[in-house]
C-alpha cells in the first residue's frame, strides 16, 4: 500500500484584531453586495475539476487587510522566531505538500493567494441553515475540561468527539497529524479532524481566544461532502467575533498554494494514504 503523507506548516502569526463576519440578512439584491464584498479582484482564476473556482488575489487585497488597522502592515512570510527544533530539519524551509484537487488545474503565482471564490449559492446555503453557514460565527462554546484522552457522547446533539488534550502549562505552540477521509454525513452533520488550540485559565467566559485547524466535511457550508482544509478563529468564544477561513477580517494568509476552503485528496482503503500535519505556534 503505498502511503503518501502531506505536511503543511500554518503560520498563525497574525494580528487578532476585531473580527467582523460578514452575516447580513437584507433582500436579494444584498446578495450582490456581500458576493463583491468577499470575492476581491484578482490576477487570475482557476476553474477547479470539483466545480469550484479558485481567484489568485493579490496578497494585500485580501479581506484580513480590510480592516483598517491593517492599513500599511508588513507582512512576515516566515516568522524570524520560526521554531525550528518542533519541525523536521527538511520542513523548516519549505511550505510542505499539502495536494488540494484545485492544484490539477493550475497554480498562483508569487505574489497572490488563491481563494475559493464565494457564489450565490453559498451565501442563499448559508441564510437557511441552522448556524447561518458558510459566514457564520459559532455558537459559544461551554467549556468543560477534557481528560487527556476521552471519548464523548454530548445530548441532545449528539456530539461524539474522540479528545486528546495538553494543558496547565506553558505553551508557545502545538501540532498534530491527522489523516485525511471522506467520512459519509447525512442532513446537517459535519465531521472534522483537527488541531484546537484554546487560551484561557479558567476555559469558561468571553475572554476565550480559540484557533482551529484542520479538515472538515461540511454540506451546510460546502455544498458538498468533501474534505476541505479549513481554519477558525475567534477572541471571545464565538461571542461577537470570528469566522471560517477567510470570511472576515483577522487573519492574514501567506502562502501561494493552499486554498482555505478548498477540497483536498483523500485517503482510501488499501489505497495511497493522504495526512495533513498541522503546526500552530507564536
Amino acid at each position: 500500500m503505498a502511503i503518501t503523507s502531506q505536511s503543511l506548516t500554518l503560520l498563525l502569526f497574525c494580528s487578532f484584531l476585531l473580527l467582523t463576519a460578514p452575516c447580513r440578512k437584507a433582500a436579494a439584491d444584498d446578495v450582490d453586495d456581500l458576493l463583491l464584498q468577499l470575492n476581491k479582484p484578482y490576477v487570475k482564476s482557476i476553474n477547479s475539476p470539483d466545480g469550484d473556482i479558485i481567484d489568485c488575489v493579490d496578497i494585500y487585497s485580501q479581506p484580513g487587510f480590510d480592516d483598517p488597522a491593517m492599513k500599511n502592515r508588513t507582512i512576515e512570510f516566515i516568522p524570524g522566531d520560526y521554531p525550528k527544533d518542533l519541525l523536521p530539519e527538511n520542513e523548516v524551509e519549505s511550505e510542505g505538500i499539502l495536494p488540494q484537487i484545485w492544484q490539477q488545474a493550475g497554480s498562483c503565482p508569487e505574489g497572490t493567494i488563491p481563494m475559493r471564490r464565494t457564489t450565490r449559492e453559498d451565501v442563499i446555503r448559508a441564510r437557511t441553515t441552522a448556524e447561518g453557514g458558510y459566514f457564520a460565527r459559532k455558537r459559544p462554546n461551554s467549556w468543560q475540561r477534557p481528560d487527556a484522552y476521552s471519548v464523548q457522547v454530548d445530548p441532545p446533539n449528539y456530539n461524539e468527539k474522540a479528545i486528546g488534550t495538553k494543558t496547565d502549562g506553558k505553551f508557545f505552540g502545538a501540532r498534530g497529524w491527522f489523516g485525511v477521509w471522506k467520512p459519509r454525513v447525512q442532513g446537517n452533520e459535519f465531521s472534522s479532524s483537527q488541531l484546537w488550540v484554546v487560551s484561557d485559565e479558567e476555559l469558561d467566559g468571553p475572554e476565550i481566544n480559540i484557533v482551529e485547524a484542520g479538515w472538515q466535511v461540511y454540506p451546510a457550508m460546502y455544498g458538498d461532502d468533501r474534505p476541505r482544509f479549513f481554519n477558525y478563529f475567534t477572541r471571545d468564544n464565538s461571542v461577537s467575533t470570528g469566522c471560517y477561513n477567510l470570511q472576515c477580517s483577522g487573519f492574514i494568509q501567506t502562502s501561494s498554494r493552499f486554498a482555505l476552503g478548498a477540497a483536498l485528496e483523500f485517503s482510501e482503503i488499501n489505497g495511497v494514504q493522504h495526512a495533513l500535519a498541522i503546526y500552530i505556534f507564536k
